[in-house]
Parts: structure tokens; C-alpha cells; sequence
């Protein structure tokens, strides 16, 4: 699994995600500044927890969600436009919010009792400078199909922060943007989400 889990993240990483083989190595693409000169928007997240809701038939599925708070201390306002994809370990890419009925934010928003959660549609919008302007909202997922012992969320949207590199392939010129990368393990085998553990590993910045 391990193997290939690296394999998709390096794909990942390069916006290529398993459609092409982009690159070669880690070492080809550009690394985030340690000292940016671009704008970042202030990103907070609680670890993702499961959630299990019914459908109109009363069959129940399972769901993960990650809540988030982005603030902005740029030094003006900014468009707010989250994108959060997941990597699993065993090859699946997922992006959050497809496959996510809308009640399923309403359960979650219900469950976590804050009243000021955003839906992840209505999020996208310009924030204003200052913590009095945090947006508070979540990511939601399908819950994986198979066992995972490992999964990583990348955030991107929240930096203005972009590089360009040549696929060496079609010589095209591809933007890869600032992103923030969480990788949590889940481990054991567990028979339902409500029991599996979730255990933050890595939290750091790509591009991507």
C-alpha cells in the first residue's frame, strides 16, 4: 500500500492526478518559498471525524468531514475558494464535496452545534481582512471503500502563491499553486468508521 500511496502523491502533487506521468521525481517540481511574497489566508482545521446519515430511503451512509476556520491578514480582502481533494494509500483520489448530498451538511452542522458553519458552496465568496471576517466551514467525503491505512487532504485556494514547470510530454506549460498538505494515519481494521482512529502524521505545504 505504502508504495502505491507515494506514487499517487506524487502525481497528485503535480495536478497530473494519475492521467499522465508528469515527472519523474520529488526533485522535479518546485518546492513553497520558506518566506513567501505572496498573499496566504490563515488556515485552521480540526482532525476529520465520520459521520453517518440516511438517505430518503433510511439506509444509512457513512461520511467523513474535516471543519475548517480560513482567516485573512493579508492586508486586503481576498477571494475565498477552497479546493480539497483526498489521497488515499490505495490509489483513490477524491475530491470533496462529489458524491456529498446536501443533507449531509446539515447533519454535520447539526452535530458539531456551531451555527455559524458555511456550507462549502456558499464559502466561496471574498473574505474580508481581520479575525472579526473568519469564515468557519467543512470538507466532506464519501467514506472510503476499502481498507485505508493512510490518507493525506491537500487544501488549495488559500494562497496566491504559483510556480510553473514544462510536462515534458506535451511541452505544455502546467501552474502549480501553493497547497496545504495534512497526511493522517488510520490505523488497524476496523468494521465501521465510528471506531477508526485518526491519528494527525504530517502537516506541511506543496505544490501542486
Amino acid at each position: 500500500m505504502k508504495t502505491t500511496f507515494a506514487f499517487v502523491t506524487v502525481l497528485a502533487a503535480t495536478l497530473c492526478l494519475l492521467t499522465s506521468g508528469f515527472v519523474s521525481s520529488v526533485q522535479a517540481y518546485p518546492q513553497p518559498a520558506i518566506v513567501s511574497s505572496s498573499w496566504q489566508l490563515d488556515f485552521d482545521y480540526e482532525t476529520p471525524k465520520p459521520i453517518a446519515v440516511k438517505d430518503g430511503l433510511g439506509r444509512i451512509h457513512w461520511y467523513w468531514y474535516m471543519t475548517y476556520t480560513v482567516e485573512n491578514h493579508s492586508g486586503k480582502k481576498r477571494f475565498l475558494s477552497p479546493e480539497v481533494t483526498i489521497a488515499t494509500d490505495s490509489g483513490k483520489i477524491i475530491t470533496a464535496g462529489r458524491k456529498v448530498p446536501s443533507n449531509v451538511f446539515n447533519a454535520v452542522k447539526a452535530a458539531e452545534g456551531n451555527s455559524l458553519l458555511i456550507d462549502p458552496l456558499l464559502v466561496v465568496d471574498e473574505i474580508l481582512e481581520g479575525s472579526d471576517y473568519a469564515k468557519e466551514s467543512v470538507a466532506i467525503w464519501p467514506a472510503f471503500e476499502e481498507d485505508v491505512d493512510e490518507f493525506r487532504v491537500f487544501v488549495g485556494g488559500i494562497s496566491g502563491e504559483s510556480a510553473y514547470v514544462v510536462n515534458p510530454i506535451t511541452k505544455d506549460r502546467v501552474r502549480l499553486r501553493r497547497s496545504k498538505m495534512m497526511t493522517f494515519d488510520t490505523p488497524g481494521n476496523v468494521l465501521s468508521p465510528k471506531n477508526q482512529p485518526v491519528i494527525l502524521k504530517v502537516d506541511t505545504e506543496v505544490m501542486r
